[in-house]
């Protein structure tokens, strides 16, 4: 529809400003006691994640996913609070347009990775199972922890961090409709998940 400005005769207006805004599909807090997966909403797809202190943690050794079941679309925009670990190699990430037919297989995968306190970000694509980077690696020293947003409209997949866009890249793997996420190694946490 249409926005704009009425008023009574010589009225005036100074800075208008109108931005398109994206509804919310779907968000989670996390605010929920302790439990071994996410709840009704969730489905851990390898790996577990579940609830601690009010914020999902991804629990097991290697690859933790856990996609958000029953609504499944080509263009979101996601975003959550991520944390990883300041030792060893740690990722936190969020996952679009994860395949319904295989959707721990294939998918795109926006992540803040840590590596002995080195912190950078990148946008992953995932072909059966393995991850391939298609996009350039930021570095964000010293962040261990902060919001990613990670918008998947058309061929464009964006990734922002702490509302900063940090890697912007083109690609045509995956098209069709599909699930979304989180992706975390042992340890890695999320809060305030948002799906638009």
């Amino acid at each position: 529809g249409y926005v704009g400005v009425g008023g009574a005769p010589r009225t005036t207006y100074d800075n208008f400003n109108a931005e398109r805004m994206d509804p919310t599909l779907f968000s989670d807090g996390f605010n929920r006691g302790n439990a071994a997966n996410l709840g009704a909403h969730w489905t851990n797809l390898s790996g577990a994640v579940g609830i601690v202190s009010n914020q999902a943690k991804a629990a097991s050794v290697g690859t933790n996913l856990a996609v958000r079941h029953g609504i499944v679309f080509n263009d979101v925009k996601l975003e959550a609070a991520v944390t990883v670990l300041n030792t060893g190699f740690s990722e936190a990430g969020l996952v679009a347009r994860a395949l319904p037919v295989a959707p721990g297989a294939n998918y795109y995968y926006a992540a803040l990775e840590g590596n002995n306190g080195s912190f950078s970000v990148a946008i992953y694509k995932v072909v059966n199972n393995v991850k391939r980077n298609i996009g350039n690696v930021a570095s964000i020293v010293p962040f261990a922890t902060g919001k990613l947003r990670f918008e998947a409209v058309g061929n464009s997949l964006k990734l922002f961090f702490n509302n900063v866009e940090r890697v912007n890249v083109v690609d045509n793997t995956y098209q069709s409709a599909g699930l979304a996420g989180l992706r975390g190694s042992s340890d890695a946490i999320f809060d305030n998940f948002t799906m638009a």
